[in-house]
């Protein structure tokens, strides 16, 4: 049974993260809120290729290039809180929520 879910940013790795009561990773797939409202999953996903695109990752280099501008890291950091906060929301006080994205 998922008991905790951790919002945290890695690089080419879905942001939600689920943990069982023993605190062992369980695969997105099975939390009921994507289940249930696909388009949040959706959310989360787009995120994440957002996310992506601020890395350099070619044969010769791997790094972080960062956000064009201030007003897109801000965007970025708005719709991610939003998504959040909607997951949030969905799930109705069934988790215990980490939340571990650093801001960018």
């Amino acid at each position: 049974m998922i008991t905790t879910i951790r919002f945290l940013w890695e690089y080419y790795d879905f942001p939600v993260w689920a943990y069982d009561e023993n605190g062992h990773y369980v695969p997105v797939e099975e939390v009921e809120e994507f289940k249930t409202h696909p388009d949040l999953y959706d959310r989360f996903a787009s995120l994440q290729r957002r996310y992506d695109d601020l890395f350099i990752n070619s044969p010769t280099e791997f790094g972080y290039a960062g956000f064009r501008s201030e007003e897109a890291r801000q965007a970025f950091e708005k719709d991610a809180d939003e998504a959040m906060q909607e997951f949030i929301r969905t799930a109705g006080g069934r988790y215990k929520i980490q939340n571990d994205m650093d801001p960018l």
